[in-house]
């Protein structure tokens, strides 16, 4: 960087990448340490710029007196942050907003590219800016719709969530582990070993037997196996994610007003707390009934060993993701700005200006801006 960033700092960035969400955080300095042995990751990079490959991008919830960066009001925002020091997080960092005031100037500015692409890396943010999640599996859909070459080692999910599914991942395949190991008492041993090596994204000669139980090629097999863990995750995050969306949809449609806020509400906006709550609920069910697809496709092989049809689904499910991972990140983007919003304070306590923009800037969220296509993929019912 030529200049220190026009921003205020970050103090600690341990603090933000220790158990972060894939949802929440694409961590490219954690590939930066763990991937830059593989030569694809030098090959085809996600941002041309070395310094911008190893930022930490986030999306976050704007604060008071953050709203002054941007022309347009936002409630959410995405967050790239810059170490001051790549192999010391502890030195923190500096930050700018995609989207803020003059970002493709800034980024002109503090960045050397005289002989790199500084319209493919825009083009990148503002991608990362539009998606209402950075989890890996919209992302990789989404970069390559956009034609975007993205070597597949920066579409990982993090070490944080990996700890977390790992024993859901577990429960998750021990049937099909018991399928292929005829019920032999090592199920849950090596139902352990293969949900780390389906997070992990490991290669090893232990995942022969699966490839082989699948009947796919390498290519294939690396593809499918891709698929399978966006459909654990998502699962993994529907079952961590559930009572927080009843809690929010309850607490939205049932609010406390004052009554100059709800004469006002009813009289410019008289179904907007039911319009949001509504389409979260729409938006869950659509979530719901997309991973009932996986479910029929997986019953078939570890209960029918109908393998072709599990086979058949995970060649076929990276066109879901778009639609799946669009809806979770809209609907987590509202439980999470609920949650943080009104920690300590109530609807009822706001300016009535304020709350009118709030409710409107969530359902334009959540109704007027989910307008993704639900991909439909028919799977055989399990015979």
């Amino acid at each position: 960087m030529r200049d220190r960033l026009a921003a205020c700092g970050v103090r600690n960035l341990k603090h933000l990448t220790a158990g972060c969400s894939s949802a929440r955080v694409l961590n490219l300095h954690h590939f930066w340490r763990t991937a830059s042995l593989d030569p694809q990751y030098h090959q085809r990079p996600f941002f041309d710029h070395p310094v911008l490959n190893r930022a930490i991008i986030l999306k976050h919830n704007v604060r008071p007196g953050e709203e002054g960066r941007f022309t347009v009001r936002r409630q959410n925002a995405t967050k790239v942050v810059l170490p001051f020091d790549a192999n010391d997080l502890g030195c923190g960092g500096q930050y700018f907003f995609v989207g803020q005031n003059d970002f493709v100037g800034l980024l002109a500015r503090n960045f050397d590219y005289s002989e790199r692409r500084l319209d493919r890396d825009v083009a990148l943010l503002l991608l990362l800016d539009r998606l209402p999640s950075l989890d890996p599996f919209l992302l990789s859909q989404a970069a390559a719709l956009d034609q975007h070459d993205i070597a597949p080692c920066y579409f990982n999910i993090t070490p944080g969530d990996a700890a977390r599914m790992s024993l859901f991942v577990t429960d998750e395949i021990e049937p099909l582990v018991r399928m292929c190991l005829g019920g032999h008492d090592s199920a849950a041993e090596g139902a352990a070993r293969l949900s780390q090596l389906i997070v992990s994204d490991e290669d090893s000669p232990e995942l022969d037997l699966l490839q082989a139980t699948l009947h796919l090629r390498p290519a294939e097999f690396r593809q499918g196996v891709f698929a399978w863990k966006a459909f654990l995750y998502y699962k993994w995050r529907v079952q961590q994610l559930s009572p927080e969306i009843v809690q929010t949809a309850q607490a939205i449609r049932s609010m406390r007003l004052s009554a100059r806020q709800k004469a006002t509400l009813d009289n410019i906006a008289p179904r907007v707390r039911d319009d949001i709550a509504q389409a979260v609920s729409r938006a869950w069910g659509e979530v719901r009934q997309t991973l009932s697809l996986y479910n029929v496709a997986y019953q078939s092989l570890v209960e029918h060993r109908r393998a072709d049809t599990f086979r058949a689904f995970l060649l076929e499910a990276p066109r879901l993701f778009m639609a799946l991972g669009d809806r979770m990140g809209r609907i987590e983007h509202i439980t999470s700005f609920w949650k943080i919003r009104f920690r300590t304070q109530t609807p009822e306590s706001l300016p009535l200006e304020d709350l009118i923009e709030i409710l409107r800037d969530l359902r334009q969220g959540m109704v007027d801006e989910a307008t993704l296509d639900q991909p439909q993929l028919t799977t055989p019912e399990a015979a």
